[in-house]
């Protein structure tokens, strides 16, 4: 899937939010959306606050809102979505709705898209509902999505960020190139190794 930038300019979003507030931009989304008969523009209001902080439920809980306020028109800018806020939207909703794998896929695409914003500490994403209803496919195509965009999946940062967010044992988790080199070459992990040997 091919994104293209929203006319929101979720990119920007972090700078953007720092002159309108989440609750200003979430506000704007309500106005958008009901004044202003734009359900996509509100959506890409709403995906501008969590892009500010993917961590935060309140957006989502926005979202959710203006689902339940306008069912299908929210459904049609999903149905169609080809930018980054429709695309995000789809991603929460998908989970909303017990879609885990289209959650995961649609995760992956604007992770690819939009590295720079952590998309992956959405509360949803660690969910257990998520994580145990995910399937190992979604779970893979969602990461070669990210590939689509020429994020570079073997970098340390990228692993480190994978696996400060997969929870202890998680069957998601990609091994580490430095653990593959030491098994290739037969060492003991370097837990294992004394001082001398590591020099």
């Amino acid at each position: 899937m091919g994104l293209k930038r929203d006319s929101a300019g979720i990119r920007s979003s972090a700078a953007s939010l720092s002159i309108v507030s989440m609750t200003g931009a979430l506000a704007i989304a309500k106005v958008l959306a009901h004044c202003g008969g734009s359900p996509d523009a509100a959506v890409s209001f709403i995906v501008r606050a969590v892009a500010a902080d993917p961590a935060d439920v309140e957006p989502y809980s926005a979202l959710e809102e203006l689902r339940r306020e306008l069912p299908a028109e929210v459904a049609g800018v999903v149905a169609t979505a080809n930018t980054v806020g429709p695309v995000v939207a789809r991603a929460y909703l998908s989970f909303v709705d017990g879609d885990m794998d289209e959650a995961a896929m649609s995760l992956g695409s604007v992770t690819g898209f939009q590295p720079e914003v952590p998309w992956a500490t959405a509360p949803w994403f660690g969910d257990d509902r998520f994580l145990g209803a995910v399937t190992a496919a979604a779970f893979a195509e969602g990461t070669m999505r990210i590939r689509d965009y020429g994020r570079d999946l073997e970098s340390d940062a990228v692993l480190d960020a994978f696996t400060e967010l997969a929870p202890p044992g998680s069957r998601f988790l990609p091994p580490h190139p430095a653990r593959l080199r030491q098994q290739r070459l037969g060492l003991p992990p370097i837990s294992a190794r004394t001082g001398a040997e590591m020099a």
